[in-house]
């Protein structure tokens, strides 16, 4: 396990796992392809729980960045600020916000954003097997909503000339990557970067910036 993983104060219920760092990693790399230096990003972590992606992003980058950091388990709170205050520079600690709600009611604010990057469950219970811990569960199985509306998000909230980055597994999720595509493929283009194991990285950009 990464020593940066263990570097993370994290629930019992669920542990985070090296795919959060590799996720992290690209980004930065993709970041300073895409954005001017002094240009200040405005990013999203979704289904952020106690905040690693987002966190390991700017502690690893010297640019003007805030992050809006959404989990739907109030339980990863203390987490996710005792890692802000343990990560980052103390400037940095007032660039983050940890909102605890239901992505897709983020919508109503009408925000977008530059950046948005998320390690999201990868599952569906009717496919697999389930836990008996329901917090669990939250963190593995798409519940009360799709992968379908997770991309309708992204395209409702990225900016026009943003980055969306994230993790799937194809396995699961092909047929509504592909539905996605035959209906917004030509507004949105997602791409694959690259395929670590079982687990795959996309990026998401509008065609027309």
């Amino acid at each position: 396990m990464s020593k940066n993983i263990c570097n993370y104060s994290q629930p019992s219920f669920y542990k985070f796992s090296e795919d959060s760092i590799n996720l992290s990693k690209e980004v930065l790399s993709l970041i300073e392809n895409n954005f001017p230096g002094k240009y200040p990003i405005k990013g999203l972590d979704l289904f952020a729980g106690c905040g690693v992606v987002g966190l390991e992003i700017m502690r690893n980058i010297n640019r003007d960045i805030s992050f809006d950091f959404v989990e739907l388990q109030k339980d990863y709170e203390g987490f996710f600020y005792k890692n802000a205050q343990n990560l980052l520079m103390a400037e940095n600690c007032n660039k983050v916000r940890f909102l605890n709600m239901n992505y897709l009611d983020l919508r109503k604010n009408g925000d977008r954003y530059d950046l948005i990057v998320s390690n999201p469950p990868y599952f569906y219970p009717q496919k697999n097997r389930i836990s008996c811990d329901y917090k669990k569960n939250l963190c593995r199985f798409f519940i009360n909503n799709t992968f379908s509306d997770f991309l309708n998000f992204i395209l409702e909230s990225l900016s026009q000339k943003g980055i969306a980055v994230f993790l799937l597994r194809e396995d699961e999720v092909k047929n509504e990557l592909q539905n996605f595509l035959n209906c917004h493929g030509k507004i949105l283009k997602i791409e694959k970067m690259k395929t670590i194991s079982r687990v795959s990285i996309f990026v998401a950009t509008f065609l027309h910036k």
